[in-house]
């Protein structure tokens, strides 16, 4: 219910372009529609766009860092990233979630974090760890996202200052 009433000032406002583009993918491709227009996608879509207005609903998307589907765990992380410092509730859970098995959900819990701000004693370590990944985007996001969290340390900010050039030089 937290989730619904968090949406509806966005979804009161866009139901007819959802319903307009729903229809057209329907027709178009509709083994994308069955998939893309599960409600929880939806659902976490629109919080992430609310951002900082979604803060009640941090309780009920944590719980979705743990489902098998790495596409719910990676949205419900960006939501979280979105929503920002008033997700520190989430702290626990993005620190785990640094650990996932899965590359792009690792991506967007660093991004999260990042948000977020300051989590737990060891998301910096981690966040660290990530930073030296073989992956360039999940490199890239972890030395930001450690560059966000850390806004007084000059090390920090000048490697991400080269990782961010480096990566728009790629």
């Amino acid at each position: 219910r937290v989730l619904i009433n968090s949406i509806v000032p966005t979804w009161e406002g866009n139901e007819v372009w959802f319903i307009t583009a729903g229809g057209a993918i329907f027709a178009a491709w509709p083994i994308v529609y069955a998939t893309a227009f599960s409600g929880l996608y939806w659902a976490l879509l629109l919080v992430a766009e609310l951002g900082p207005k979604a803060k009640d609903s941090v309780g009920a998307i944590v719980p979705l860092l743990e489902v098998d589907e790495p596409e719910t765990r990676m949205q419900a992380l960006v939501a979280i990233g979105e929503i920002g410092p008033d997700a520190k509730a989430a702290a626990p859970a993005l620190c785990k979630a640094l650990d996932d098995k899965q590359v792009a959900c690792q991506t967007a819990a660093a991004f999260a974090v990042g948000k977020v701000g300051k989590t737990c004693g060891m998301g910096q370590k981690k966040l660290a760890k990530l930073a030296e990944s073989d992956d360039e985007l999940l490199a890239l996001v972890s030395v930001w996202s450690l560059a966000r969290v850390n806004p007084e340390d000059l090390a920090i900010q000048e490697r991400a200052v080269k990782a961010l050039i480096a990566g728009l030089q790629s």
